[in-house]
């Protein structure tokens, strides 16, 4: 045997019992059933092209398609190979004298026969309820078409035979109907036009229309697929609508249920003749805004002002910018003045000018590094005591309007960020350039030293600095002379 198949080819296996062997699938059929075939394989571990040829036998149901119970069933059969022979047919030999009396019997049946084959022979029989003329096996008794072997029933009494088989003349395609007979183009509406006709076929060459109730020489059917098909099966003057919005694609002089939009199915009329439609439903494209207006037909933002006139057509709560800043008057805490439009903390002061545009301003002077000259004494024979001190000058007029001092450092030569020495103060929101001396003292029992960390003459310097919203200015400055310190100061806003 091959596989599961016997010999023969009649008998297949499929794992417990011989079975009557279905013809062999097709390959075809073996590569789109590849994925149960393949998880079959997978669960049972067999080798997946093996498996696909034993499966070749096993479509049971011959629907040309193997399902996952007869993958399991081929995969079975190769698991549990055949325990029993396959069937094979038992021959019987009939003995001599057996053969005589058949012999017997059969010259008698043969003399019979003749006789009642010259009796009952429709077309020689003298009986004439059994006689058959065309030899349809209806007696002409019966045959309402005696001379017409395709035909011989007439159940509505026109003239065509009921018989619809391939072949078939005469053929009646309404057998209930006396006043249809032929279907041309086989829709079930008959040919015949005349009047007092049913179920009649106003378009005999084409099977997807039949009926015309308006007369426009379009059809009544709309379903799918159908041709020559009237969408306005009531209205003489339009049968198209190509945007299928309920509108008609005629515009003759003359036509009703006009569409001015044919191939959109949101829009039909225009009022204003602006090219947009009148249409502002829900969904609607193209639409005008403005019916009766030529030069307006979009309201991007639905504030009642046309896109042409709106200055912001997508913001409905803003029309006009008066200062050009782009920015609506409606929103612009400063509509007159270009370069400032909010403030956000609402201290008059635009956000672009402000120096701190979400609250109250400061400035801070902050030592980074600062390193006195180790190689003096200071405070009888000990490291320094520093402390910074700045004296603010806002309007730059050499008078001093604020003095900073910072906290003291003691003994101590060195001063880092992580020591904290800085001072701060409110800034006027709109400042933008400061003036200020910057001291670095040694506090004394007596009087206080300022230190030195100037080149040359003099012990510090006069600044003038400019300032802004994230503005930092660094100082770094130092000494060549070693008479003094080197500072890295930092200034900025918060």
């Amino acid at each position: 045997m091959t596989g599961t198949l016997s010999p023969d080819g009649k008998w297949l296996w499929n794992g417990s019992e011989w079975i009557p062997a279905p013809p062999p699938t097709t390959e075809e059929v073996l590569q789109q059933s590849a994925s149960v075939i393949d998880a079959t394989a997978q669960q049972y571990n067999l080798d997946p092209q093996q498996l696909s040829a034993n499966t070749q036998n096993f479509d049971l149901n011959q629907d040309n398609t193997i399902s996952e119970y007869e993958a399991q069933l081929s995969a079975q059969s190769m698991l549990t190979p055949p325990q029993v022979a396959y069937p094979k047919p038992m021959l019987h030999q009939p003995s001599q004298s057996n053969n005589k009396k058949f012999l017997a019997i059969g010259i008698t049946v043969l003399l019979i026969g003749s006789i009642v084959f010259w009796l009952l022979s429709p077309s020689i029989s003298p009986i004439s309820s059994i006689h058959d003329n065309d030899g349809d096996g209806y007696a002409d008794s019966d045959d309402k078409f005696d001379d017409n072997p395709t035909q011989w029933a007439d159940s509505d009494g026109d003239g065509f035979g009921d018989n619809q088989e391939q072949g078939a003349t005469q053929v009646d395609n309404f057998t209930n109907n006396p006043t249809q007979w032929a279907d041309t183009d086989e829709d079930g509406y008959g040919d015949n036009q005349s009047a007092g006709a049913t179920q009649v076929d106003n378009f005999t060459n084409n099977p997807t229309q039949w009926a015309d109730t308006d007369g426009d020489g379009y059809g009544d059917n709309q379903s799918a697929g159908a041709t020559q098909v009237d969408n306005f099966t009531n209205n003489p003057t339009q049968w198209s609508d190509s945007d299928g919005d309920g509108f008609g694609d005629n515009q003759d002089q003359g036509a009703t249920q006009v569409d001015n939009f044919t191939n959109n199915p949101t829009q039909w009329a225009d009022s204003d003749g602006d090219g947009f439609g009148d249409n502002q439903s829900v969904g609607a494209i193209n639409s005008d805004a403005f019916i009766f207006d030529p030069s307006e037909n979009t309201d991007s933002d639905g504030d009642g002002i046309g896109d042409n006139t709106d200055a912001f057509p997508n913001d409905a709560s803003e029309t006009i910018d008066s200062d050009g800043d782009g920015f609506g008057d409606n929103s612009d805490v400063f509509p007159y003045d270009w370069s400032e439009w909010a403030d956000s903390d609402g201290d008059g002061y635009g956000d672009n000018e402000d120096l701190l545009p979400s609250g109250d301003a400061y400035i801070i002077f902050q030592v980074n590094s600062l390193e006195a000259d180790n190689s003096q004494d200071y405070d009888f024979l000990s490291s320094p005591d520093m402390y910074m001190r700045v004296y603010l000058d806002w309007d730059c007029d050499e008078n001093n309007d604020e003095i900073l001092t910072s906290f003291t450092e003691y003994d101590d030569y060195y001063v880092n960020s992580n020591d904290g020495m800085y001072v701060s103060t409110d800034i006027d929101e709109n400042e933008y350039q400061i003036c200020f001396t910057l001291m670095i003292i040694d506090e004394d029992d007596s009087d206080d030293d300022t230190l030195d960390y100037v080149d040359g003459q003099g012990q510090y310097y006069v600044f003038t600095r400019y300032v802004s919203q994230t503005g930092i200015i660094n100082l770094v400055y130092s000494s060549n002379d070693f008479k003094s310190v080197d500072i890295d100061i930092s200034i900025y806003i918060f």
